[in-house]
Parts: structure tokens; sequence; C-alpha cells
């Protein structure tokens, strides 16, 4: 985040729901998460600038069997979720 705060000067957005249960009739321990993120990349004089930055829509969801404390399922979505993002920042994802 300090890159992300750096290069947009503060003029970034991160817009997230997240949803989480257990499922006693599958037994499973679920996360859901959808979020959007604009991160854009600006000039000297605080314009963006085209074509840099990135803007992305990600959702993902996990089950883990047996996870009554969701503690598997949020540690999936937040490992998938920090892969992602940084695929997508590096530019190995366009």
């Amino acid at each position: 985040m300090n890159r992300v705060e750096s290069e947009s000067q503060g003029h970034w957005r991160i817009f997230s729901k997240v949803g989480d249960g257990y499922s006693s009739s599958r037994n499973v321990g679920e996360a859901v998460l959808n979020g959007y993120a604009c991160l854009p990349q600006l000039d000297g004089n605080g314009k963006a600038i085209p074509n840099a930055g990135v803007e992305f829509v990600i959702s993902a969801e996990s089950s883990v069997a047996n996870d009554t404390t969701l503690q598997g399922a949020q540690a999936l979505i937040q490992a998938a979720i920090a892969k992602v993002v940084a695929a997508i920042y590096s530019g190995q994802i366009q």
C-alpha cells in the first residue's frame, strides 16, 4: 500500500464486501469476497496518467470441510486475493 499511496498521491479507492459462515447441512466453512479497486498512477500535477495504474473487480469463494471457526476458509480467501492482487499490480495480468 505504500507504493499505491505514493504513486496515486492518496487518490486510490478500495471497496469490498465479505461474508462467511458455516453450513451445517454441507459441513463446511465458507467465505466469499467481492471487491473493487481503483489504484491510479498520477503525474506530477496530480492528474491520472492514461493507461497507468490498475482498476479491477475481484470475486473469490472458499470452502473448507468441518471449518466451524471459519479460520481456514478466511485464510484461503486472504492468500488467494493477495496472490491475484500482486500479479495484477506487477503487470503479470493485464
